[in-house]
């Protein structure tokens, strides 16, 4: 699979790995892995992530946060390409996903695609000018488009301050119809002092290593289960024996 995207035997080598670590940590299959080291490094290449990264944050937030790496994994594979196109950078894309599957609890499949329609509707000129009408801060000194993120946050600062006719206008130029609650809990989190999404987009910066300490983890666990197990056969055949060796004995 990493041959047919033009992958060099030593980046396969790499990938490969990392995409066996994603397996073990998320219970995604082998070709969903690969999927989503492809999906993640092709959709974020002006970051230069490695394959490693990827695996590296996914473990990171799935370990702190009430989300999975298989649902990270499933929103990358469907809003990757659209979120880099958008300004969006992988680790906030990490911190939107978990703030919202932590309110929603929707998946990661639907709240890529949720994403996907938000960031394609933000972008749009006439919803920003919407936006600035209402006093939602879009461009800076320069008049240049802020991030989308930022823009979101401006949303977020201001949106309580809608009047309920204001705020319906938003959700639905933003949202669209179908995902009003994937933005409405994207905002109520951004517009928090301290936001899931930036506890989570910090803990994916600061991730080094991450994968490494999983693996030791859940090696340790499975040798101690392994020697439970051989504790527990040693003792039943040893019961057997003394009950063989008693009968014989009568």
């Amino acid at each position: 699979e990493f041959a047919r995207h033009g992958v060099t035997a030593a980046e396969t080598t790499k990938r490969m790995t990392a995409a066996l670590e994603l397996m073990r940590i998320s219970g995604l299959s082998a070709q969903e892995s690969v999927n989503t080291i492809t999906a993640s490094l092709n959709a974020f290449t002006k970051e230069a992530l490695s394959a490693e990264d990827v695996v590296n944050r996914l473990s990171a937030v799935d370990t702190k946060f009430a989300v999975s790496a298989q649902d990270l994994a499933k929103a990358i594979e469907r809003v990757g390409s659209v979120a880099n196109d958008a300004g969006v950078e992988f680790n906030q894309l990490l911190g939107l996903v978990t703030a919202a599957q932590t309110a929603t609890a929707r998946g990661g499949a639907v709240i890529g695609n949720a994403f996907k329609s938000i960031f394609t509707r933000l972008a749009r000129p006439q919803v920003l000018e919407d936006l600035e009408a209402l006093g939602i801060e879009t461009k800076n000194a320069s008049g240049q488009i802020l991030p989308l993120v930022t823009v979101l946050k401006n949303l977020a600062n201001q949106y309580d301050h809608l009047s309920a006719a204001q705020k319906s206008f938003v959700t639905e130029t933003v949202g669209g119809v179908y995902q009003v609650n994937i933005l409405k809990a994207t905002l109520s989190d951004l517009g928090k002092g301290i936001s899931i999404y930036d506890r989570a987009t910090f803990a994916a910066a600061t991730s080094s290593d991450m994968i490494k300490s999983r693996m030791e983890v859940l090696n340790e666990t499975i040798s101690s289960k392994l020697i439970v197990s051989a504790n527990e056969l040693t003792k039943m055949f040893s019961n057997l024996g003394q009950t063989m060796f008693s009968g014989s004995r009568s």
